[in-house]
């Protein structure tokens, strides 16, 4: 969408629409995408976190809160190791309990994110619970990212600034960075050699419960 507007901004092409909102999903989302899609398409831009798996579980409101959709979902922070819930304002992996899923009801699924319940309240009134960490977590790796950039100065590849994963120089990882590294982690752990795929599958992500992976910062109990 942010390539899209840009397109239309740069031809001064104004879209004769009438939007109520532009919704911006899976990628972050910056401020000045933001700013950007609201000029061009002349409406309010929302983001949303959600998940293939388990559907859309919070929404930001106008006042730029990120609200769980308790009405849909349940969502609890759990210890990384021993699976335990931990206190709000604790980070911790992210179970999802489905509360409309009347065919197959996902019961404290295990998205492999990592996250921090709010204990603030939005100051637009709504009461829904916020989920601020995933939003803080990536303006910090984003902070990250402008430290590198100041330290290796022209060496630094300027081409991916929008995106989160980028090595140190500003490089995107390569497609076959996880599954390569995802294997030198097992072996070097002595564990049965899987394809990262495989830990979508419920028998994996219990046989490898207490397998707790780190690479180059990112943390996780599972990778999609």
């Amino acid at each position: 969408m942010t390539v899209f507007a840009k397109m239309l901004d740069d031809a001064n092409i104004k879209p004769q629409l009438s939007l109520k909102a532009v919704v911006s999903t899976s990628e972050t989302l910056e401020k000045w995408q933001e700013d950007l899609i609201a000029r061009v398409f002349d409406c309010p831009v929302a983001n949303e976190y959600g998940t293939r798996d388990a559907g859309i579980l919070a929404y930001t409101c106008p006042s730029g809160g990120i609200h769980i959709t308790a009405e849909n979902c349940i969502i609890e922070v759990l210890d990384p190791v021993t699976y335990e819930p931990v206190l709000n304002g604790q980070s911790g992996v992210l179970a999802i309990t489905d509360l409309t899923n009347y065919v197959q009801p996902r019961l404290r699924y295990m998205l492999g994110d990592m996250g921090t319940l709010s204990t603030e309240e939005c100051c637009c009134g709504r009461r829904l619970p916020l989920v601020p960490i995933i939003e803080k977590e990536l303006l910090q790796r984003r902070e990250e990212q402008m430290q590198n950039q100041k330290l290796y100065r022209k060496s630094y590849d300027t081409n991916y600034l929008a995106f989160v994963f980028v090595n140190d120089m500003g490089t995107l990882f390569k497609p076959d960075y996880i599954t390569r590294h995802f294997k030198e982690l097992l072996q070097r752990n002595n564990l049965k050699v899987i394809r990262v795929h495989d830990l979508r599958h419920p028998y994996v992500k219990h046989t490898t419960k207490n397998l707790y992976l780190t690479l180059d910062g990112f943390s996780s109990t599972g990778l999609s």
